[in-house]
């Protein structure tokens, strides 16, 4: 596990570009802007408490597990047809992460190095199994249990496309915030560099990183584990003038975390508890009113629900057309006049 960790992800206007097989799917991660800034760990190298690291040897293209850092301890294999590698981060059970490379065939693959037991001097390789995007793909940065894995993919357009892998979910981006995603050249394109593993509860390991807004602009952001909160009750959809209006807005999350609940769109008037989600209103005037309720958790997922209260005028009923009920002058003039066509036929 690194305090850093690099993760890109690219504008979902060339996801298609991009090459990846299949739907794409995101992670249930909540983005947040951390400011603009240029902090950069992609370059920095990774040690654990036992002060064991890694060193990639660029002259021969491979990595090795080192017990100082100067010392080149083991040799990490290769395994099928791959002629090289580069290793970015190591946890605290010596597990490390890096990435496989293909020269000839210019293809990745991201993969665990686990270290000697008995009968494995040399530790053994977990090959992840990722949907592959085209591109340049590093695995960066892994947690203490060794069951998630953050990255980048780069392509030929310098736009980078965050992902996150877990040995439950798989493959997964990241999401950023869509008006980010413009044809701007580098735009969305998104750097995850570290795992915070050192917290508690469903909003944790937090990923941090960098994204490229949508006018180029550098923002140190991160990622926070979220399952939004979902409104489950039916609105209350009509009322009548000068009569007290209420609808209690009722939503789940399944993090358990406390929800605030706000209006969006209202007519004037009404009014709605923050911690309870009861709207309160004295309807008026007559007519159709829009309204728009949302409810947000602690660090930000949110959910709307958009509908319209019809008021009616008070006292006053719908107007259902009806045949007469006794017959009239007029009633029995057009009896006639129908007898009389049905003669001349």
């Amino acid at each position: 596990m690194r305090i850093h960790y690099h993760i890109a992800s690219a504008s979902i206007v060339f996801l298609a570009m991009l090459g990846f097989a299949g739907a794409v799917e995101y992670a249930e991660y909540q983005f947040v802007n951390l400011g603009p800034g240029s902090t950069s760990f992609e370059d920095m190298n990774d040690v654990n408490s036992d002060l064991h690291t890694f060193i990639n040897d660029l002259d021969t293209g491979r990595s090795w597990f080192s017990v100082d850092g100067s010392e080149k301890t083991i040799l990490i294999p290769l395994v099928g047809d791959y002629d090289s590698s580069h290793v970015k981060a190591i946890n605290q059970n010596d597990q490390i992460v890096g990435t496989y490379f293909d020269d000839d065939t210019y293809t990745r693959a991201q993969f665990i190095w686990n270290p000697p037991s008995p009968g494995n001097p040399s530790g053994t390789i977990t090959l992840l199994t990722m949907t592959r995007c085209f591109g340049d793909e590093r695995a960066q940065d892994l947690t203490d249990d060794g069951s998630m894995v953050v990255g980048s993919s780069y392509t030929f357009l310098t736009t980078g496309t965050a992902w996150v892998w877990d040995s439950t979910e798989g493959f997964r981006l990241l999401p950023i915030p869509e008006d980010w995603q413009t044809l701007l050249p580098g735009a969305g394109s998104s750097s995850a560099y570290l795992i915070n593993e050192f917290g508690a509860g469903p909003h944790c390991p937090e990923i941090f990183g960098r994204v490229r807004d949508g006018v180029s602009t550098m923002h140190n952001v991160k990622w926070i584990p979220n399952k939004k909160p979902t409104i489950v009750s039916d609105p209350v959809t009509g009322a009548m003038v000068g009569e007290e209006y209420a609808y209690d807005v009722d939503a789940t999350d399944e993090d358990g975390d406390a929800l605030t609940y706000g209006l969006i769109t209202c007519p004037a008037g009404m009014s709605i508890d923050p911690s309870t989600g009861m709207i309160s209103w004295i309807a008026n005037p007559a007519g159709d009113h829009p309204v728009e309720v949302e409810v947000t958790d602690v660090v930000g997922g949110n959910d709307t629900q958009s509908f319209r209260i019809g008021v009616s005028a008070s006292g006053v009923q719908p107007t259902v057309p009806v045949l007469p009920a006794v017959a009239t002058p007029a009633a029995f003039a057009l009896v006639g006049l129908l007898a009389w066509k049905r003669r001349r036929v």
